[in-house]
């Protein structure tokens, strides 16, 4: 068994690490070659890697020249080599604070034991957490968020045109991850109202400013056909379906009159500059080509007729409804009638009728007129005989 053994080639070696300084030592496994695992570790560790926290610490803080390494075994399948790791581990102690930088029994999954699992398990305090994130972001992930980093990724992503084969595994993949309605729903319920993250959490200051500089400047820059196929899908995505016109007439019945917000207010200054300022971008956006199409449209499209005195919707003969009337009935259509309003000669209320206002008209009808004084019992024999000529 042992000839059959030497003549195999090895699974892997099992292998001891021992800083010169302090004498703390650290025993592990590898199938590759064990200088160059030793090599990839050191490199790992000038990253500012954790993923084998005490030892990579003792490798930055006392350099590889202070580290010696030896192979202590050899094993000839995956289990003996977990196993004699587990040994090696008990033998030397290397899990044992103060004496190695191991951090659990050994073994592939080995497990955490000792005062490192209690590190561990202990909670961590404000500032504990404060202080790891600040390393995360200083050395973890700084490189990986640099502009360099970001350029040269959005440079490699840029363009990149996906074989049909992928198309459909990407599809496939994504009608997999669809989630359900109610999926959907819980999700919304979780993330609504306080909920979510940045609810109550404000804009910062000039951030609205930069977003619209930034979708300005997209726009400007986008080609015309791009932004059309984009308002189109847009707009197929908010009115299309069999629903669309049920839509539309909620929208105008919820925007109507009174319910629209700026019902009855007119225009501000500022807004007015905002629209004129809107409409000169988006003239420009359009470049000559586009100018010159919108004015050929313009030139070839049917006018439209509006009164030609105050330029209101056109009804007949020029004019609208309001002033075609007038030109009907009076044969001006600016003719306006001047009515003289009268008091009542019984009271002060406006007159409706015979120089009366309404109450009084109405009990003259009736033959019911009060008592008034002499300077208007003139009036009111008019009225009296004015009624019974009616009731006659």
């Amino acid at each position: 068994m042992a000839e059959q053994q030497s003549s195999k080639a090895p699974y892997g070696v099992v292998y001891l690490i021992r800083n010169v300084v302090n004498g703390k030592i650290y025993v592990g496994q590898t199938v590759k070659p064990l200088p160059q695992y030793i090599k990839t570790n050191l490199l790992t560790a000038a990253t500012g890697s954790n993923k084998k926290p005490l030892l990579y610490r003792a490798f930055r803080k006392y350099g590889a020249a202070s580290f010696e390494v030896q192979e202590l075994c050899q094993a000839f399948s995956k289990e003996e080599l977990s196993s004699l790791e587990k040994q090696w581990i008990l033998d030397y102690r290397s899990n044992v604070s103060g004496i190695g930088y191991n951090l659990t029994t050994g073994g592939t999954g080995g497990t955490m034991v000792g005062e490192a699992y209690e590190k561990l398990c202990r909670p961590k305090t404000i500032e504990h957490r404060r202080k790891l994130s600040e390393a995360r972001k200083r050395i973890g992930t700084a490189h990986l968020n640099s502009p360099e980093a970001r350029r040269k990724k959005g440079d490699t992503l840029r363009g990149r045109v996906f074989s049909e084969p992928t198309k459909q595994k990407m599809s496939a993949s994504a009608k997999i991850r669809k989630r359900t309605p109610e999926e959907r729903s819980n999700q919304s319920a979780r993330m609504s109202g306080t909920g979510n993250h940045m609810y109550g959490v404000p804009m910062p200051v000039g951030h609205q400013d930069k977003l619209q500089k930034a979708s300005r400047e997209w726009r400007e820059s986008a080609p015309r056909e791009q932004l059309m196929a984009i308002h189109a899908a847009a707009s197929r995505a908010r009115w299309g379906g069999p629903d669309a016109e049920l839509k539309r007439a909620a929208v105008r019945a919820a925007m109507s009159g009174a319910n629209n917000p700026h019902f009855g207010k007119p225009l501000g200054e500022v807004q007015k500059q905002k629209m004129i300022e809107g409409a000169r971008r988006r003239l420009e956006a359009l470049g000559p080509e586009g100018r010159s199409e919108l004015a050929r449209r313009a030139a070839n499209s049917k006018p439209k007729n509006f009164c030609t005195i105050c330029g209101a919707r056109h009804k007949a003969r020029g004019f609208c409804d309001k002033h075609y009337q007038r030109w009907e009935k009076y044969g001006d259509p600016n003719f306006a009638q001047i009515v003289t309003r009268q008091n009542c000669s019984m009271c002060e209320s406006p007159a409706i009728a015979k120089g009366v206002c309404g109450k009084h008209y109405a009990q003259a009808k009736r033959g019911k007129l009060p008592v008034v004084d002499p300077g208007k019992s003139a009036t009111r024999q008019d009225v009296v005989n004015e009624a019974a000529e009616g009731r006659t």
